[in-house]
């Protein structure tokens, strides 16, 4: 949860973005979430994991007490330009996260522009690293048989629409 948006709730807007891009490329990287608490997160995970999601008020206010208030650790195997990106896309301020003068400022970091060429990747023109073996479109195999065994629930609002004011917000700019 980005910080600004439980505490003070100054509007969302796409530092938003950049924050959740900042724990996915950490949680990729290191394995675990930032702000982790596996000591009291652990044996809830053990036990919500068939009911997932299921998380008590005592843990998730443990995680945003470390969101708001602790550091950012990593571990030896996080480069020093992956602690870079991560500490600019994961700052409390949005307005001095990376990516608040927009994606250029992130496409422009070391992390990526010395490993990605954009001009290439928006092109398609770009081999993957790795591409997995897929019977058909519609194939899962590749996923955890925890997620696709689940029961979908939510999935279908009926005659439910977003509003024009909420369905503008995803128009993008």
């Amino acid at each position: 949860m980005e910080p600004n948006l439980r505490i003070d709730y100054y509007g969302v807007d796409k530092t938003i973005d950049w924050w959740t891009l900042g724990v996915l490329l950490y949680e990729m990287l290191a394995g675990l979430p930032p702000f982790y608490d596996g000591l009291s997160f652990l044996p809830l995970l053990r036990s919500a994991l068939p009911h997932f999601p299921c998380l008590s008020s005592e843990v998730t206010d443990k995680m945003y007490k470390k969101i708001l208030h602790n550091p950012l650790i990593f571990g030896d195997e996080i480069s020093s330009l992956a602690r870079s990106i991560l500490t600019g896309l994961l700052n409390r301020d949005p307005s001095q996260r990376l990516g608040f003068n927009g994606a250029e400022e992130i496409k422009r970091h070391p992390f990526f522009a010395q490993h990605i060429d954009f001009e290439r990747l928006l092109q398609k023109k770009i081999q993957p690293p790795f591409k997995p073996s897929v019977s058909s479109p519609v194939d899962v195999s590749n996923f955890d048989t925890v997620f696709t065994a689940e029961e979908p629930t939510d999935s279908v609002v009926e005659g439910g629409q977003l509003s024009q004011t909420v369905q503008a917000q995803f128009a993008g700019s």
